[in-house]
């Protein structure tokens, strides 16, 4: 039995849409499925690049500043919030 063209083509894009896909970066995958794959390597053991005691400091005492300022901001700022201002 053969096929129109257009049921022959509906019948193609249906199996299409149902059919299992392989993996991306496997042999079977399209190419464009390869080069929007990519691939990230995470190597565990020693840091490359060494921070110093310094930068560390800093960077903690700025993230200390940061995490405390609204909370001391509003406190400071309670009487004004609450309309208990002091002429």
């Amino acid at each position: 039995m053969m096929l129109s063209g257009t049921t022959r083509a509906l019948l193609l894009a249906a199996a299409r849409r149902t059919a299992p896909r392989p993996a991306p970066g496997s042999a079977f995958a399209p190419a464009f499925a390869k080069r929007a794959f990519s691939h990230v390597h995470v190597v565990s053991g020693p840091p490359r690049t060494r921070i110093s005691l310094a930068e560390k400091m800093a960077h903690g005492i700025v993230q200390v500043i940061g995490y405390l300022f609204i909370p001391v901001w509003v406190l400071t700022n309670l009487k004004h919030y609450r309309g208990e201002l002091e002429e």
